[in-house]
């Protein structure tokens, strides 16, 4: 605050200084005083407001800082908790990747007994088609249902013939008898029918061939 350099002294030095000039002088400076004391007394609750601001805005700030401690613990126990989940899902994700390893190895080890099973099936397949074919050619070397018959007239003509071979033979053993004896042309058809089953009997197989080759 300035001062004023004015002292009483001075104005009794004048020469011609009154008590009327010495009085308002005196009103005048008793006015600056003033005016100069309500100046700083506005200053000074300028600086009260400022100071009353600032202590809100400082509370403020302080209230913000609590609420941004009391968040900055709460994002850390998040993280706590997280942290935890993340060690128990890493767990279980190296116990999934176990499980899966060796779920690998046993499908790998199927696998390989897959394909094992595939080419045992196909080997039995490749056996399986040459047996057929073996078969097949076995049927097809199998007598017909005309050779069939036609060995069964062949073993009948032999029966005939081995029947009158045996007759034949049993005859010429017999003594002959006083009967009258049988006229030549009778022992001519006895000939003739022992060559008769003769070409029969020749001509069986021939005939079981071409049947057969016409099959």
């Amino acid at each position: 605050m300035p001062q004023d350099t004015t002292t009483p002294s001075n104005m009794s030095q004048s020469p011609h200084y009154t008590y009327a000039q010495a009085l308002n002088e005196a009103k005048q400076m008793i006015v600056q005083q003033q005016y100069r004391i309500k100046q700083d007394a506005e200053k000074i609750r300028s600086q009260q407001q400022t100071i009353v601001d600032q202590s809100a805005a400082m509370s403020e700030q302080d209230r913000k800082i609590r609420e941004q401690a009391a968040e900055l613990a709460r994002i850390a126990g998040e993280l706590e908790s997280l942290s935890l989940q993340l060690s128990e899902v890493s767990i279980a994700r190296e116990q999934a990747e176990a499980v899966i390893d060796r779920q690998g190895e046993r499908l790998t080890s199927m696998q390989a007994g897959i394909a094992d099973l595939e080419r045992h099936v196909a080997e039995q397949a490749e056996q399986i088609d040459a047996l057929s074919h073996e078969r097949d050619e076995l049927r097809a070397q199998l007598p017909t249902q005309d050779d069939v018959e036609a060995l069964s007239a062949m073993a009948d003509l032999l029966s005939k013939r081995q029947a009158a071979v045996a007759r034949k033979s049993g005859a010429a053993a017999q003594p002959a008898p006083k009967a009258k004896a049988h006229p030549p042309k009778m022992r001519l058809s006895d000939e003739e029918s022992a060559d008769r089953e003769h070409a029969e009997f020749n001509q069986g197989p021939q005939i079981g061939e071409a049947q057969s080759e016409a099959a």
